[in-house]
């Protein structure tokens, strides 16, 4: 579970912006029985989800999308999930 310095979420575009930037899926476990939540670690993880969630975020859209592919294969990993 989450430590000091980390951040939970199980919003897969957040989690695709954060794993782009740079930040490292410290766990993913069950958040329910149908999705997966993700912990990140890494520098400047506050201020990029500040920029995320303001709408800052600047992204290459093919770059993003590949992201999004390699993390559902890591929550997969894990056991499944509904994405």
């Amino acid at each position: 579970m989450k430590k000091l310095g980390e951040f939970e979420t199980s919003d897969l575009s957040l989690a695709a912006y954060l794993s782009m930037e740079g930040c490292t899926i410290s766990d993913v476990f069950p958040s329910s029985r149908d999705r997966k939540s993700m912990v990140f670690s890494g520098k400047k993880l506050d201020e990029l989800v500040q920029k995320y969630y303001n709408g800052e975020a600047r992204v290459d859209p093919l770059r993003y999308f590949n992201e999004i592919k390699l993390v559902k294969q890591r929550i997969n990993h894990y056991g499944g999930s509904e994405y």
